[in-house]
């Protein structure tokens, strides 16, 4: 139609149709390539996080089993010092046993006359016939059980009947401070006036003031 041959004609199309296929696949491989880098740098920075993730909920568990290791250690120093105090408080050593018994009586002299307590209990296990073994338990049992007994007996019925008197002897001493008579004269009210064993403790309060 243009004098332009058929075959010249189609072959300039097949030339055009050519390149454009050949642009194509370059650019789609351009695109996959650069589809493919995107889907790296993701995977990437998504693996990295995951291991931040990780990391942190690692450290995390390992704060969390120090604390908690922290806790317990002082937990159990905690309950080792209330046994202690408990043990104290319980058994408290010989000298103050009695004084809380009330018994006016050094330990030294306590001792003495646990050591003839023993030797008469052996005394009179021997004149009623007990056999030879028998002896040693009863010189032990006359120097350590009954002394110790009877302290620890007298400690406390005197401890029952302190803490029985005790809330009277406050509300006495609460009473006189809101009337207007000062702290120390109804301490002495107190030491004065209260039955035992109150009045004793109050009257060491005293001497305890007093002396500084």
């Amino acid at each position: 139609m243009f004098g332009i041959d058929s075959t010249v004609l189609a072959f300039v199309v097949l030339a055009g149709f050519s390149a454009g296929a050949v642009a194509y696949a370059f650019l789609f491989t351009r695109i996959s390539n650069e589809k493919q880098v995107g889907k790296r740098l993701e995977t990437i920075k998504t693996a990295e996080t995951d291991r931040s993730i990780v990391k942190a909920s690692r450290d995390r568990a390992a704060e969390a089993v120090k604390r908690r290791k922290s806790l317990q250690d002082t937990l159990k120093q905690l309950d080792e010092k209330q046994r202690s105090n408990d043990r104290i408080v319980k058994k408290p050593p010989l000298k103050v046993q009695i004084r809380q018994a009330g018994m006016q009586v050094s330990i030294e002299r306590f001792y003495i006359y646990s050591a003839i307590c023993g030797i008469a209990l052996m005394v009179l296990a021997y004149v009623a016939g007990a056999p030879l073994l028998v002896l040693p338990g009863a010189l032990l049992a006359g120097a350590f059980g009954l002394p110790r007994w009877f302290v620890s007996f007298r400690r406390s019925r005197r401890v029952k009947a302190f803490l029985n008197e005790f809330p009277n002897a406050l509300d006495i001493i609460v009473r006189a401070v809101k009337s207007g008579l000062p702290l120390n004269d109804a301490i002495r009210l107190i030491a004065n006036e209260s039955p035992e064993p109150v009045r004793t403790e109050f009257r060491r309060i005293i001497d305890s003031q007093q002396m500084g």
